[in-house]
């Protein structure tokens, strides 16, 4: 169903010696994908990217540890009041725990958003992902 990140064993030689030279993980993001988490993780992805429809501990469960997610806050959140979005952030923070994870939204920004919004939303992750570190 889904095609394997380039040099893991599976297209050839060629893509081994590819993949050998990377340096970088290979991250996959798929809007509604869902219903194929643990194949996406089976693929050799070591980033799986979750939209904010995806319940952090039920992917978890399906992935596994070895595999870091990331994600998944509502874009829409950030129209939010900065509190708000503050409290957000940390649920989300808390949700995935600080293991193998990459904060990020469950999709793109829109065009009409506060920077500003965007702004507390990043503080946010910094401020909350240090303490999480710390317990």
């Amino acid at each position: 169903m889904f095609s394997p990140p380039p040099g893991t064993g599976h297209g050839g030689d060629h893509g081994t010696r590819q993949r050998a030279q990377l340096s970088r993980a290979i991250i996959i993001f798929a809007k509604d994908g869902h219903f194929a988490l643990e194949e996406l993780a089976q693929a050799g992805y070591e980033v799986v990217g979750l939209d904010w429809t995806v319940a952090p501990e039920k992917a978890r469960e399906r992935v596994g540890k070895t595999v870091t997610l990331q994600g998944n806050l509502d874009p829409c959140a950030l129209y939010a009041p900065e509190e708000e979005i503050r409290r957000l952030v940390r649920q989300m923070l808390d949700d995935f725990g600080p293991q193998r994870y990459i904060a990020n939204l469950g999709h793109g920004l829109y065009p009409d958003m506060d920077p500003e919004h965007v702004g507390a939303f990043v503080d946010a992750v910094h401020k909350y992902s240090r303490v999480l570190r710390q317990n």
